[in-house]
């Protein structure tokens, strides 16, 4: 079965969007978060893209950031884009890197979903990709 065909299933039997409904992707420049932007665009669905530059990897954080800014600009959807220093904020809160990107990414994930609803008044929804080998 193609892969669009089971998305299009899993979405219907979880009831995964309804008309009126928009996503929020979360897009790190990943094969999964790019392939589920392709799969919603696909599947007509509304969407918004999310990325977060931690500015943990130089250069390769920057070539990200435009990666996800050209990805938005291909399905002329608008692209959310925040920056944080992550290694400072590590050093302030005396957490590791992953917790603190983790809780820097769902706070902000869930600022931009409360402030999308008001601004238009859509149902707005965090979406995130992960594939099999992916761990909790």
């Amino acid at each position: 079965m193609h892969l669009y065909q089971i998305f299009k299933e899993y979405l219907n039997k979880e009831s995964l969007y309804q008309k009126g409904d928009c996503w929020l992707i979360a897009v790190s420049g990943g094969v999964d978060s790019v392939m589920l932007c392709h799969l919603a665009s696909q599947s007509n669905i509304p969407f918004e893209i999310m990325h977060c530059n931690f500015n943990l990897r130089g250069e390769e954080s920057v070539r990200d950031e435009n990666f996800v800014k050209a990805l938005a600009d291909k399905y002329g959807v608008v692209a959310h884009v925040e920056h944080f220093d992550t290694t400072q904020l590590v050093e302030e809160r005396k957490t590791g890197i992953q917790e603190t990107a983790r809780k820097l990414r769902y706070d902000w994930f869930a600022h931009i979903c409360a402030k999308r609803k008001q601004d238009t008044g859509l149902n707005y929804f965090i979406a995130t990709a992960h594939h099999a080998d992916d761990n909790i």
